[in-house]
């Protein structure tokens, strides 16, 4: 369960970097974060 979680981080994370910041605001918005700390 920890290693399925860690693994689709992994994934979003390289995604966001090969996709940029309009990317991660779009991720943003999909998994409905309110704060945008991470990213």
């Amino acid at each position: 369960m920890i290693k399925t979680a860690i693994l689709c981080l992994i994934i979003i994370v390289a995604i966001a970097i090969a996709g940029g910041p309009g990317f991660r605001r779009m991720m943003a918005r999909l998994l409905g974060i309110g704060r945008n700390d991470r990213w």
